[in-house]
């Protein structure tokens, strides 16, 4: 009776820090060796959330402790696809790909992938090819600029922008603050 009271007060002091997955599967990513499973579902509880970037952290800390598993590799595409990384997403798609290449939905992640960056590509292509035919152009440069921010390159954008003098400050918040708007699924 005495370990039941025991056992008792220490449920009582434990369970409430308990509040959801994120806290529980935090605390086992800190105190317990490193485990896949816990940075798994701590990624899980953070995408069910939209908390797409911390997601990616613990999906990445996972596929360093198992780089084999295929189920990872697919995850992290599908989330920085949503994000708008459209590189990154390829990247993640080709891995599963590599890993197993029967594995269905790595092929037709990776298939769509590539069709939105061709896509991509030959939009920069024609933006780049007005920008150099109008090389002072202010209003061409924010063209490309706002289709870099667009299509996840903000980096891009800002060092266009940092080569163009007059470039209007929304096209440099906009590229500042990353919009994702191309790759979002």
């Amino acid at each position: 009776l005495a370990v039941l009271a025991a056992l008792s007060l220490v449920s009582n002091e434990i369970v409430p820090s308990w509040r959801n997955d994120i806290t529980v599967f935090s605390r086992a990513v800190a105190l317990g060796p490193p485990n896949a499973v816990a940075f798994v579902s701590l990624g899980n509880g953070y995408r069910a959330r939209g908390w797409d970037d911390e997601a990616l952290d613990s999906y990445r800390a996972a596929a360093a402790l198992t780089p084999e598993r295929v189920d990872l590799h697919q995850t992290i595409g599908v989330v920085e696809a949503r994000r708008g990384a459209c590189y990154a997403a390829r990247d993640a798609f080709a891995r599963a790909h590599e890993l197993d290449p029967v594995f269905e939905p790595a092929v037709i992640n990776l298939a769509a992938m590539n069709t939105i960056i061709d896509g991509l590509e030959i939009r920069a292509q024609a933006l780049e090819a007005a920008r150099e035919s109008s090389p002072g152009s202010v209003a061409a440069a924010e063209r490309l600029g706002a289709f870099y921010t667009e299509s996840g390159q903000p980096e891009r954008a800002l060092l266009l922008y940092a080569s163009i003098e007059g470039v209007s400050a929304a096209h440099w918040a906009s590229a500042s603050s990353s919009i994702r708007a191309v790759c979002s699924w």
